[in-house]
């Protein structure tokens, strides 16, 4: 794992005058989040509309604001309102779009101040801590300067590993590992241990008792008690800073603030971004090993007992975005971004345009099997057309597609697969591949959406021409039930008859990360 996190300290405050050319940069990156996808305006509205904001006047700023972006390509002049359509689409899509590109002037002089304080303060916290470890006023007197020094690292080092292993223990406790077996064997055979809800508790249990220690064996040694004054920095000593010299030596609060960066903070960030890597690293079985030994011992046991009475809660089943994420980045390596079906009906035409999208987390795929789109009818036999955009090296790929295959699944549908790969090498991290067809139809009252795949959005519509009557569509939801195979209805939707402001008729529908294995059929009705 590399350490170059250590390095990535954001100090540069850009310059007040490209904050016109982060906006206008902040609006291609949404449009290539958004073509990703497969999403257009419409596509946008409808998702937007379903998240709805307290006011109703934020509402329609955010909307005016992103239809500048996705239909004109232009920076939205309402700044508060465009702010409010990237906090929106972050968390629709999951995507980390930057928000600082709308920090004013003040903000960005209140950042850059911060950033000297806290810089400030560790460069004379370190200063503090290591004129007293050189001195006699601290603890361990009985040391030389170079043996307590040594003394707080270890025990900061010890600290880190308790602290860090507890993100990394309360994070993976209920996760599967089996897909890390051969790539973090040391990690795979740890979580053995501590999965299930008593091996979790005697780990953090014993756990504490070491944190406990550590932290008070560190306190002692950092607190420098009758220490006078600071080389180089004599008006410390007047009677003026007794205050200073009370909190900082005595009390050793500058110690205090030096353990607290480094031997906790430090690590347990370092775990929340690397779970899996950090409960891999070496050592980390001694850390394990030692708080179930301290457990056993029975020390902690009083606090067991004065949390018996409690009663346990239910488990709170992962949300479906999380099961998504988790599905995509370590079991498939790879995950639908959206399933969308456009059918544009009218009296002497039918056509059905059908979109997908995948995003690719690993680099370890040769080839997929695109299996996706399931239609009704004979005679229909539909052209895929593929594009694989690279986003490594910003360009599109050439792609090898085999001949499509049938399979009928009865009632006259039929699910059609095709292998995809690129020409040369395989699929790497964050490549986009993208699908779409025309199909036309004689008529048409339904079509269905089949969750196969770990999908984030599926997306339908159907535009009406020139009818005389357009009834309200319908969505029937199907499921299949626990160790069977067929489907069964769970629930169903009207799906009203919405005209908008340019004269368009249709009915649409959106879910954002469907479950796998759902169906959902649509109907309407025309005359």
């Amino acid at each position: 794992m590399s350490w170059n996190w250590l390095l990535r300290i954001e100090v540069e405050v850009p310059p007040i005058g490209s904050r016109d050319e982060a906006l206008a940069r902040l609006v291609e990156e949404i449009r290539g989040v958004l073509d990703a996808h497969g999403f257009d305006w419409a596509d946008l509205r409808l998702l937007l509309a379903r998240d709805s904001l307290e006011r109703e006047s934020s509402q329609q700023r955010m909307l005016a604001a992103a239809k500048a972006v996705v239909v004109a390509g232009r920076v939205p002049a309402d700044r508060v309102g465009f702010r409010l359509f990237v906090e929106c689409l972050s968390e629709l899509l999951d995507e980390e779009l930057p928000l600082q590109v709308f920090d004013d002037v003040l903000v960005k002089v209140v950042k850059g101040v911060r950033w000297v304080l806290s810089s400030s303060l560790l460069v004379f916290v370190c200063y503090i801590v290591g004129v007293g470890l050189m001195s006699d006023y601290g603890g361990f007197s009985g040391l030389p300067p170079a043996g307590r020094v040594g003394l707080l690292l270890l025990l900061m080092v010890i600290l880190a590993g308790f602290e860090g292993l507890q993100i990394s223990v309360t994070t993976l406790r209920l996760k599967d590992l089996e897909v890390f077996r051969s790539r973090l064997p040391r990690a795979f055979q740890l979580h053995k241990r501590f999965r299930s809800e008593e091996g979790a508790r005697r780990f953090l249990a014993g756990r504490q008792l070491f944190v406990v220690v550590v932290v008070f064996l560190a306190a002692r040694l950092t607190s420098f008690d009758g220490m006078p004054s600071l080389p180089g920095l004599s008006f410390v000593s007047s009677e003026s800073m007794r205050w200073f010299r009370l909190v900082f030596f005595d009390y050793g609060v500058a110690g205090a603030l030096l353990v607290l960066w480094v031997g906790q903070l430090a690590p347990q960030f370092l775990a929340n971004k690397h779970p899996h890597g950090f409960l891999n690293f070496p050592g980390m079985r001694w850390v394990l090993g030692l708080s179930f030994f301290v457990e056993g011992l029975g020390l902690t046991r009083p606090g067991e007992w004065i949390a018996a009475p409690g009663k346990k809660e239910e488990e709170i089943p992962l949300s479906r975005q999380e099961r998504y994420r988790q599905a995509v980045r370590h079991v498939q390596g790879y995950g639908v971004l959206g399933i969308k079906k456009l059918w544009r009906i009218e009296p002497d035409s039918v056509q059905l345009t059908y979109q997908a999208s995948r995003v690719f987390f690993r680099s370890t795929l040769d080839s997929i099997v695109d299996d996706g789109l399931e239609l009704r009818g004979e005679g229909v036999r539909p052209e895929c057309h593929y594009r694989l955009f690279r986003r490594a090296s910003s360009e599109d790929v050439d792609l090898y597609v085999s001949k499509v295959d049938e399979e009928r699944l009865g009632d006259g549908w039929k699910k059609f697969e095709q292998v995809v790969e690129p020409h040369s090498g395989g699929f790497v991290e964050g490549d986009v591949l993208l699908v779409e067809t025309l199909v036309d139809f004689d008529s048409a009252s339904g079509d269905g959406i089949h969750v196969t795949r770990p999908t984030k959005f599926i997306i339908f519509r159907a535009v009406f021409g020139d009818f005389e009557t357009v009834g309200d569509g319908q969505v029937r939801v199907f499921a299949k039930s626990p160790g069977s195979t067929a489907l069964e209805e769970i629930g169903q939707e009207a799906l009203p008859v919405v005209r908008d402001a340019d004269g368009n008729v249709f009915i649409e529908y959106v879910e954002a990360y469907p479950p796998l294995n759902r169906y959902y059929l649509f109907t309407w009705d025309v005359g």
